[in-house]
């Protein structure tokens, strides 16, 4: 497999590779590489796993927390781009009876 062909043609690797590629040509007049070690010897100052930043994700965890003050909560996801809080009527076991849930983000790491 061409070397060039295993990267997506915008990124900077490729770019890298391109133009370390044009210029070995221009230096061994037509003639690219000798053999495989040469190959590697060449192309081992590039680097070949950048780090690309994921996507952030399109539903969020949120916790619904009982407005009579029980301390009870339940989990539910929610779409990113909603932009009033999640208020719903729901059932709390506690004070036995349906109450208002109001939405609270969850923090990471607890």
């Amino acid at each position: 497999m061409n070397l060039i062909a295993s990267f997506h043609r915008a990124s900077p690797v490729c770019l890298v590779l391109m133009d370390a590629f044009s210029s070995l040509k221009e230096k061994n007049s037509g003639k690219l590489f000798q053999s495989r070690r040469h190959i590697e010897n060449t192309f081992a100052a590039y680097p070949t796993n950048l780090c690309v930043a994921k996507a952030k994700a399109k539903r969020l965890i949120v916790r619904l927390v009982s407005m009579a003050g029980t301390g009870y909560y339940y989990m539910m996801t929610r779409n990113r781009l909603k932009t009033r809080p999640l208020e719903f009527m729901k059932y709390d076991p506690i004070v036995n009876k349906h109450v208002l849930f109001v939405e609270q983000k969850v923090k990471k790491g607890k």
